[in-house]
């Protein structure tokens, strides 16, 4: 099967330049039988989650129950936002010379921006499908005035099918059915929606962030399509942020181990979700450059994985980290579940834990993924104060973890030892954890050093080789 699933991130559709680039995308693999999958506009999934918390906060001033707020009230309260996200897209459609109208849409995103109700988060997913659902119109209307005749397609109308979890939504595997005879009736090259799904009661849901690529995924997968190629206005997947270290360089290729540590620990290229389901299906994912002929970089199944090379050095800045002291916890089943259950009450994240006979560690993100607006601190003295009922509990604030990522690094130990010998001896490392057949070794410092560990480690294992 040669076809495959091309999908196009927000930036890609952010200029007339980017626009034109995409078209001649697509023309280079029309013999391929591409299926497009789009996201909305950069910046805009943003700005309507800005809306819609706005939008929510009105109409209850306005009522106690905004479902029976005057409807002439709710547009006069609408109708600026409205226009404000119409403008962008009818901007992007001037710019490139397209005609760009959708009167069916327009009423739906009308109606969404003043629906009636009191979930805030079905209203909200509501308002956020919208970028998309735009995106696809206009990607559709300018292929077909390019000589290539596509329609757009709403994910939830192939059958993509989720669970009721708005601005969480998880996949119902019966979508796999559902999604390959769906797009045998599909005419012209379809141009799906990223991010969004239906729940089985007709509900619009949302998947989370950097969704679209999980749902080029799910209709690779369904389509079994040969990739899934990945567009981006970088040249493929970076050894390391371009802000901290001058001259990252792309890398080749990648096993799926090592993009899904490099996604966990601060890789914004790809979505963990994406990366997780292409592997469960041995689906190549190929990350290219939008504006030029690069080969990007391929996640794969490799046949020959590079065991004992860097692939990367990333970082996840903004973390805390929680220590847990006491003696009781030796030879005590369940102590650290009860720990672990006390910040899961919080919704807090953790991404690495060392613990010793007497005392547990843990980094947590002191951000709760709040999807009915921005994100919310956790009340991290509350937090301690549940906890420290279980040991002597300190919580240091402005951690970095810092991330090592290459296939098996655990087995080579001179590796490792030129980690940490690279950094200087006023750094205090934290935290070090390599699990068996890990691809990356993470340790914590100092936000402070985050950027001068990071810049020492890439030119130790990228400019001496």
């Amino acid at each position: 099967n040669k076809m495959i699933v091309m999908k196009f991130g927000g930036s890609c559709i952010s200029s007339r330049e980017n626009l034109e680039n995409l078209v001649a995308k697509v023309k280079a693999n029309f013999e391929r039988n591409p299926i497009l999958v789009v996201s909305a506009v950069e910046g805009v999934t943003s700005r309507l989650k800005d809306i819609a918390y706005n939008l929510f906060a009105k109409y209850n001033d306005l009522s106690k129950d905004f479902s029976y707020v005057d409807f002439e009230k709710k547009q006069a309260k609408a109708l600026p936002y409205y226009h404000e996200i119409l403008g962008v897209y009818n901007g992007l459609a001037s710019d490139s010379g397209v005609r760009f109208e959708d009167t069916e849409l327009d009423v739906d995103f009308l109606g969404s921006l003043t629906a009636d109700g009191t979930d805030q988060e079905r209203f909200t997913d509501g308002i956020l499908s919208m970028g998309e659902r735009y995106s696809s119109r206009l990607v559709a209307k300018l292929l077909n005035d390019n000589g290539i005749f596509s329609r757009p397609y709403d994910s939830y109308k192939l059958g993509l099918i989720t669970n009721n979890k708005h601005g969480r939504a998880s996949l119902e595997l019966e979508s796999f059915g559902l999604i390959p005879r769906e797009l045998e009736n599909t005419h012209g090259l379809p141009v799906i929606t990223g991010f969004i799904g239906m729940d089985k009661k007709g509900n619009v849901t949302t998947m989370g962030r950097d969704s679209s690529d999980y749902s080029a995924v799910i209709f690779g997968v369904a389509s079994k399509s040969k990739e899934v190629q990945m567009y981006k206005t970088v040249e493929g997947v970076l050894s390391s942020n371009s802000i901290m270290v001058e001259g990252p360089r792309t890398i080749p290729k990648m096993s799926y181990d090592e993009a899904i540590e490099l996604a966990a620990y601060g890789g914004n290229v790809l979505s963990l979700k994406a990366i997780k389901l292409a592997s469960q299906h041995n689906l190549k994912i190929r990350v290219m450059n939008l504006k030029s002929n690069h080969p990007g970089t391929l996640i794969a199944k490799l046949e020959e994985p590079d065991i004992g090379s860097v692939k990367a050095i990333i970082s996840k800045r903004h973390n805390n980290t929680i220590m847990i002291n006491s003696i009781s916890m030796i030879d005590q089943t369940g102590y650290a579940s009860r720990i672990f259950r006390g910040i899961a009450r919080k919704e807090g994240v953790i991404d690495v834990v060392c613990s010793s006979g007497s005392s547990i560690s843990a980094t947590i993100n002191p951000f709760v993924k709040d999807h009915k607006k921005m994100d919310q601190p956790i009340d991290m003295v509350a937090l301690k104060e549940y906890i420290r009922r279980y040991g002597e509990t300190e919580i240091c604030e402005d951690k970095a973890i810092i991330a090592v990522i290459g296939e098996k690094i655990m087995h080579q130990p001179q590796l490792l030892a030129r980690v940490f010998t690279t950094i200087p001896n006023k750094i205090g490392i934290e935290m070090a954890s390599l699990g068996n057949n890990s691809s990356n070794l993470t340790f914590v410092v100092d936000q402070k050093y985050e950027d001068i560990v990071v810049s020492l480690l890439h030119k130790e294992f990228f400019d001496k080789t």
